[in-house]
């Protein structure tokens, strides 16, 4: 390649190694707690399932729902950290984040022996950014004085529509609930290199925007054999999404000594078929004395393989484990008590130049205090999930340590009328 037009097009190829961690949503199933004591329990809640939540956990559980309710829930405070371990010439590449959204939010009407429940709930949300500046760096063989690397990345997933459960007889209920799967994830980064004390400049924008549709069928069973425990299963259906990518790529290079300046844009939309794929959770909850609850919920999801263009994506089967304990230190008031996987299904990374999705386990516990009376309930919690696992560099197959931290702020209340 001559001149700064080839240097860009190295260029791009070169720092695409760099800057490539995944969309988490296609690999990690516990990336935002849902309700208010489900979220406070860490998620083991398919043998409980007794609030707006079991829209999302185990429909059947709504079948022992008596008055009709409003609930809603959120994440006030969610500050999320990524950090690729000595990434980019050495150095930490860190993305965060600090935001505020909704997480859930239901309503439950009765009708004889039947439930009816409308509910939307955001299942994954990732938003992030990171900067990164830096001096006397050498990229693809030429030296450069600056650089800089400005980059976001979102993945939000909303899940919204009806359920319904029917209650065979008291100690045994069943439901069904059928979610409109609608995701937005979006990627930008801005790269920025120069050379000779400024006077040449090399850099690219791009942006990939994809907006992903489908139907996810969900059917759930609960028993209650005895006041003293019960058992949940939810059997989630696969999922066929359709993905809409819009791709937008600007290149350009200035060489002040000879004046030279290049400048290319590229944009593109291309439309593919991906798969979320079929898993099930199985719950029990045990009630050893009176206001003492344990819980424990194990989640299994299937092995999916579908190609994206050129590239195989391979999602492989994983177990996940969740555990809950609440005590009520109150008449009114309750403690509560979580921890939870959240276990990657992306594949292993091998040694080759070639694109790959990082690869993070997660690990997370929460808590939690919430006030329940009569005609309503109030919840507050606290979640940390710390994760570590690999990143690989594209251009040359080397493998890069990852971590991620967690901490989100959530509070929930409900409604009975």
């Amino acid at each position: 390649m001559q001149g700064w037009r080839g240097w860009a097009v190295l260029f791009s190829i070169f720092t695409f190694g760099f800057i490539s961690p995944a969309i988490a949503g296609v690999f990690n199933y516990y990336d935002v707690m849902i309700g208010g004591r489900s979220a406070q329990m860490g998620g083991a809640y398919a043998g409980i399932a007794d609030d707006g939540a079991a829209t999302y956990f185990n429909p059947a559980g709504l079948g022992q729902i008596t008055t009709p309710s409003f609930s809603i829930s959120a994440n006030g405070l969610d500050i999320q950290t990524y950090t690729l371990r000595h990434r980019l010439f050495g150095e930490d590449l860190t993305y965060r984040s600090n935001a505020f959204y909704p997480s859930a939010w239901s309503i439950v009407r009765s009708l004889g022996d039947y439930r009816f429940a409308f509910s939307a709930m955001v299942p994954s949300n990732i938003d992030v950014i990171s900067t990164t500046n830096f001096r006397d760096v050498v990229l693809a063989g030429r030296s450069f004085s600056v650089g800089l690397i400005d980059a976001r990345i979102k993945d939000r997933v909303y899940l919204i529509g009806p359920s319904v459960a029917y209650r065979i007889k008291p100690t045994l209920m069943v439901g069904a609930t059928l979610y409109y799967w609608y995701g937005e994830a979006l990627s930008e980064t801005t790269l920025f290199f120069g050379g000779d004390s400024g006077q040449s400049q090399i850099g690219q924008f791009k942006r990939t925007s994809i907006t992903t549709q489908g139907l996810l069928g969900q059917v759930g069973l609960l028993a209650r054999p005895s006041e003293r425990y019960a058992v949940g299963l939810l059997l989630r259906a696969p999922v066929a999404l359709n993905q809409t990518i819009d791709i937008e790529d600007q290149i350009y290079s200035f060489d002040a000594t000879s004046g030279q300046f290049s400048n290319s844009f590229s944009q593109n939309e291309t439309t593919r078929s991906a798969r979320r794929p079929p898993g099930a959770t199985l719950g029990l909850a045990v009630h050893p004395t009176v206001g003492r609850t344990l819980s424990v919920d194990f989640s299994y999801y299937d092995r999916a393989r579908y190609s994206v263009s050129s590239r195989r994506i391979d999602i492989r089967p994983v177990w996940n484990a969740a555990f809950g304990f609440e005590q009520m230190i109150l008449p009114k008031f309750a403690a509560r008590f979580g921890l939870y996987t959240n276990r990657s299904a992306a594949p292993r990374l091998n040694d080759a130049p070639e694109v790959q999705d990082d690869r993070v386990d997660s690990y997370g516990t929460t808590f939690g205090f919430g006030y329940i009376d009569s005609l309503s309930t109030f919840d507050v919690g606290l979640r940390y999930a710390l994760g570590k696992g690999k990143t690989k560099d594209a251009s040359t197959g080397e493998h890069f340590d990852v971590e991620s931290q967690v901490t989100t702020l959530f509070v929930s209340g409900s409604i009975l009328f």
